[in-house]
């Protein structure tokens, strides 16, 4: 709560200085996979694979000159992994099967970064941004799926317990973009992100693990000074 606190009173403070403030709203689509010190330990690497995530939110930017903009802003991210393994069944008519586990990791975070943007004569502006957020947990959600489906086998969605996750953790991120000027009062843009959790998110001690999510963000910034 400190650390949000801050935040916000970092950038209250920004707004008052020269340049345009703009309010933002993206979302964003892409893949997450981690690292499991736990899972690599057991040797279970093979099946794992990469999960499709979404994250979206909204915010604010402020520019602070010729080419460097103060970003910062709160997001719902999903992070996660996919394992897939054979299912060996031992009657001969069923045959056999693929099953699928996916577990998705939510969180709600708040995001503070630094643009640099690169100014043309045209309207397309490219631009590198970085950043770190503050990630607050608030659930995880399992399923799990056999194919082709399996008769007479009921297999049920266990969600993990949240309990065994960081209640906070921190976030890098990078990007790399472009911005398309509309009109002087909007503005579009697209982005190839790349989140990396810092600090682990496991409350077990011996298991180090740190998702990370590569996206593409698309959003748009309404200019209103």
């Amino acid at each position: 709560m400190r650390f949000m606190l801050l935040l916000f009173a970092l950038y209250s403070s920004a707004l008052y200085a020269q340049g345009r403030t703009s309010l933002d709203l993206f979302a964003a689509t892409g893949f997450s996979q981690e690292y499991n010190s736990f899972l690599r330990s057991n040797g279970f690497l093979e099946g794992r694979q990469i999960l499709q995530v979404f994250r979206a939110g909204a915010g604010a930017t402020k520019v602070l000159g010729r080419h460097f903009h103060l970003r910062i802003g709160l997001q719902y991210a999903q992070y996660g992994f996919r394992f897939q393994d054979r299912l060996q069944i031992n009657s001969p008519d069923q045959g056999d099967r693929r099953i699928t586990f996916d577990q998705r990791h939510h969180y709600l975070e708040t995001m503070v970064g630094l643009r640099y943007q690169i100014q043309t004569r045209g309207s397309w502006s490219p631009f590198v941004e970085l950043g770190t957020n503050a990630a607050i947990f608030t659930h995880a959600t399992a399923k799990t799926t056999v194919e082709p489906e399996l008769t007479g086998l009921t297999i049920g969605d266990d969600n993990p317990d949240g309990e065994l996750f960081n209640a906070l953790s921190f976030v890098g991120r990078a990007g790399l973009g472009a911005e398309f000027l509309v009109s002087p009062r909007l503005a579009l843009y697209t982005m190839v992100g790349f989140q990396h959790h810092l600090t682990k998110i496991h409350a077990n001690p011996e298991a180090r693990i740190l998702p990370w999510q590569a996206s593409v963000e698309v959003g748009g910034r309404i200019f209103i000074d």
